[in-house]
């Protein structure tokens, strides 16, 4: 549910405005910075968006596969970087440290000014990626050739 009564800059209002008419439960974590739970699949996808005013960027930050262990390190290394070769909106990062792999999606509103489609299309985009690789990521973290 949104949080009420925090001070918005306009992009981040323009954000709720577009959750709120698709029916995506967020909650306003700063003047900058909103997180939601976006239906997908199988499984919901919590994203973040954080709002840079003084630049004009908008980032969108989801995780996709988490407790990744070392043995399969240089596996989802090589698989990430194997489907950035093949998208061309955002990418696919993977903190070893953490172990956990994660959408990452950045955008300049300068030239088209703060607008609903903005943020409309990186919804869309991270949900269809997310979608479609979410599951051959975790085939791999399953099937792993080592952790057999």
């Amino acid at each position: 549910m949104p949080t009420a009564a925090l001070p918005r800059s306009q992009a981040c209002s323009i954000l709720c405005s577009v959750l709120n008419r698709n029916d995506i439960i967020y909650d306003v974590k700063s003047d900058n910075s909103v997180t939601c739970l976006v239906c997908a699949g199988d499984k919901d996808i919590p994203i973040t968006f954080s709002i840079d005013t003084s630049r004009m960027l908008v980032t969108l930050l989801a995780p996709v596969s988490c407790c990744i262990t070392a043995d399969i390190t240089t596996d989802i290394a090589l698989a990430v970087c194997m489907i950035n070769d093949m998208i061309s909106e955002g990418s696919f990062c993977f903190d070893v440290t953490a172990g956990l792999v994660y959408y990452r999606l950045t955008q300049s509103y300068y030239n088209q000014g703060q607008s609903e489609a903005l943020y409309e299309y990186m919804l869309s985009c991270a949900a269809e990626l997310i979608e479609e690789y979410r599951p051959r990521l975790k085939r791999l973290l399953i099937h792993s050739p080592r952790r057999s």
